[in-house]
């Protein structure tokens, strides 16, 4: 099975989502002047986390770290 049925093609770059469902102009505008400036992301990922929409909103399901640990 293809990621997202194949709309983002076979093999979607990694991405973060920001504002999604952010369908009101203003709100995708203020958004985007909030972090316009901090984007591209340069960083390092330590772990995926995955996070699933419920009744009560966005709720971590389970974490896998990625990687060695860095020393103490």
């Amino acid at each position: 099975m293809r990621p997202y049925k194949g709309r983002f093609g076979a093999q979607p770059a990694a991405h973060v989502t920001v504002a999604m469902g952010a369908d009101n102009p203003t709100a995708a505008a203020d958004v985007s002047a909030a972090i316009g400036s901090l984007l591209p992301l340069h960083t390092r990922a330590t772990a995926v986390q995955l996070v699933v929409l419920t009744e009560e909103g966005w709720q971590p399901r389970f974490t896998v770290p990625l990687g060695v640990p860095d020393g103490p």
